[in-house]
């Protein structure tokens, strides 16, 4: 499972041929994804990291890619597999014709607002005032 975390909370964990769909407010969104268990070497289970801007309006569509290489290995009989993985932003497109094919996942909570996505100017004073005299 890849469990993809927003403003530092897990908001969801992804498994094969799968998507998430997450509404999240306009503004900058601190975003994780990491293997919830690896066995491997520990070079290639560290987490990807980024951080996404959401404007008011719209949707924006990442892919999780992952590729793979192999190579002769430096003992004789032996092979080395690389693997790398990546957070891509996709095209509408191309994205509603790949999650077409995919299992929607559920949401486990609700993303938090990112810090700078909170700041709000002051709420002007609305309130009625007595009439001055």
């Amino acid at each position: 499972t890849l469990g993809v975390d927003i403003n530092g909370a897990r908001v969801a964990g992804l498994k094969n041929n799968g998507f998430v769909a997450i509404d999240l407010v306009p503004g900058s969104h601190d975003v994780k994804l990491g293997w919830d268990l690896w066995i491997g070497d520990g070079a290639i289970d560290k987490p990807i990291r980024g951080r996404i801007s959401v404007k008011a309006g719209t949707k924006t569509y990442l892919r999780f890619a992952t590729s793979s290489t192999s190579a002769p290995g430096s003992k004789i009989g032996t092979v080395t597999y690389t693997m790398r993985w990546a957070l891509q932003p996709v095209p509408a497109d191309v994205a509603l014709s790949e999650i077409s094919q995919t299992k929607r996942v559920e949401l486990e909570r609700s993303p938090p607002v990112a810090p700078a996505a909170v700041s709000a100017p002051p709420a002007a004073d609305t309130a009625e005032k007595p009439p001055s005299k």
